[in-house]
């Protein structure tokens, strides 16, 4: 009879990671809002640019307005693993990389759920991360970092439920991760409130130190193996603070009744854990607020914050409803039944297989308002070696189109302080800024978003640009005495095909 119960169970735990892994993430990867960033667009250009070149970029070679400034590229493994799904089949390459990152995220967190609690309580955690990965994963580096930090807090979660260090092999990970995303410094800082309650828990205190302490320095190692050393190591931690950041809408303040896709998780989550009392283990909850600031702080921090939340409250929530029982029971952990042993390498055959189809299926993504492909794609041969003054999300794509812009999201990273003090100024209506931005760089053309209005009464109020195109999500200008063929070419739109 128990036994019975217990491959039922296990029978249900199939079901719902074959759900999350395999079908849900290439539907999530396919939707619109993963194409939604003119970051994608740069990204794209610097993995071509590194196939051509054979080198990582240390200069910018983009814009015309900060070519040749040293550029600490600390995204440059995931803008090439990115570039070379979209060489291979496009967007739909894209959307296959993403759809596998988010299956190793959803696989990662499902087993560790799992591992402490019933299907129910693995299919409630999955279903309210839903809405933060649907509105919150782009086909950018960011995508890629996920499935680490899911894996690398789990990593420190059993090292803890067996009183141990987890081996410094773990600190390799860090090789990888310092080159794919910024994430890897959230990474660094997690170890050390488990390190803490390592030390508040042992006797031992000066062993458990020194080892909790070498695997510190060993993961720091580890994150200067990166193309710029240790310049690429605090590169994350110098961002927050930029004009450029405060500017970027990732990492504005979090909204929590306007951003319902983590507002609404959040808030249920948090009157689930108020309601039944469950509570964390002071470093744990220490880090849970940690990163709950982060992520009220900045949008970009919601996935992470997201992520680590639900692997810390599996076990409280597991323990205080009286799921968690002795191994032998009901198949506890997945990997307890005897006829699952091969259902992880069988998802992961069965994830990289979807992957697979969905690269194989012809995507293309409609212009939004980051990426207006059709306005580019539509402009006069003649302007597309002038320069121009352009919307900060279009830079991106201008760049993948092979125009040099005047500003991209590459932010900080390559532009000074006082350059984007003066943009956002301007573009908040500065008559005075425009005309002397307009002196200094000789701009011929224009191109913001309709949305941009004080910036668009601005240029139209000049007397020197009119406007030559129009559409939902841009409007161009070009300077009046700039003499137009009265017909171009239309090249084709590089991220709607192949």
């Amino acid at each position: 009879m128990r036994h019975e119960a217990g491959r039922a169970s296990a029978r249900l735990d199939l079901v719902l990671l074959l759900v999350f892994v395999v079908l849900i993430p290439p539907m999530l990867a396919s939707s619109p809002s993963v194409f939604r960033d003119g970051d994608t667009s740069w990204h794209l250009a610097t993995a071509r640019w590194m196939v051509a070149h054979r080198a990582i970029p240390m200069a910018d070679p983009f814009s015309y307005t900060a070519l040749g400034t040293p550029w600490i590229d600390h995204e440059w493994l995931g803008a090439l693993l990115l570039g070379l799904a979209w060489m291979a089949a496009g967007p739909a390459g894209l959307a296959a990389l993403v759809g596998l990152s988010i299956a190793a995220t959803f696989l990662a967190i499902g087993l560790e759920v799992r591992r402490r609690g019933p299907p129910l309580q693995l299919a409630a955690t999955c279903v309210l991360l839903m809405p933060v990965l649907l509105l919150l994963t782009l086909a950018r580096p960011l995508v890629l970092g996920l499935p680490l930090v899911a894996l690398w807090t789990v990593v420190l979660l059993r090292a803890r439920d067996a009183d141990r260090v987890p081996s410094l092999w773990w600190a390799l990970l860090f090789v990888a991760w310092v080159n794919l995303h910024a994430s890897f410094a959230v990474g660094i800082a997690l170890f050390a409130p488990f390190a803490m309650e390592a030390l508040t828990q042992t006797e031992d205190r000066r062993r458990t130190f020194l080892r909790w302490a070498a695997l510190g320095l060993a993961c720091t190692a580890a994150a200067l193996l990166n193309p710029h050393g240790l310049d690429g190591l605090l590169v994350p931690f110098g961002i927050f603070g930029s004009t450029a950041a405060v500017a970027i809408g990732e990492f504005q303040p979090t909204v929590p009744a306007a951003q319902w896709w983590f507002g609404v998780p959040m808030m249920a989550t948090a009157a689930y854990v108020l309601w039944r009392g469950i509570r964390l283990p002071p470093w744990r909850l220490l880090l849970f607020l940690g990163l709950l600031y982060l992520a009220m702080a900045h949008v970009r921090h919601q996935t992470i914050f997201s992520i680590v939340a639900a692997l810390l409250l599996a076990e409280p929530i597991a323990r205080e409803r009286g799921w968690i029982a002795p191994r032998e029971e009901l198949g506890v952990a997945l990997a307890n039944s005897r006829w699952s042993r091969g259902v992880v390498p069988m998802l992961v055959l069965l994830a990289i297989m979807a992957a697979g189809v969905r690269a194989a299926i012809p995507l293309v993504v409609a212009d939004n308002n980051a990426t207006p492909f059709t306005a580019i794609a539509k402009l006069p041969p003649v302007l597309r070696t002038q320069r121009v003054m352009n919307n900060y999300s279009f830079g991106g794509p201008l760049i993948l189109s092979g125009i040099r812009p005047y500003i991209d999201g590459r932010g900080g990273d390559v532009y000074k302080e006082r350059y984007f003090d003066d943009y956002y100024a301007m573009t908040k209506g500065d008559a005075r800024l425009f005309a002397g931005l307009q002196r200094r760089w000789g701009f011929t053309w224009t191109i913001f978003s309709p949305n941009d209005k004080d910036m668009l009464r601005l240029i139209d109020a000049s007397g020197q640009f009119r406007r030559i195109y129009q559409d939902r999500w841009a409007v161009v200008h070009v300077r009046r005495d700039v003499r137009l063929p009265s017909a171009s070419g239309s090249p084709r739109a590089p991220i709607s095909g192949r």
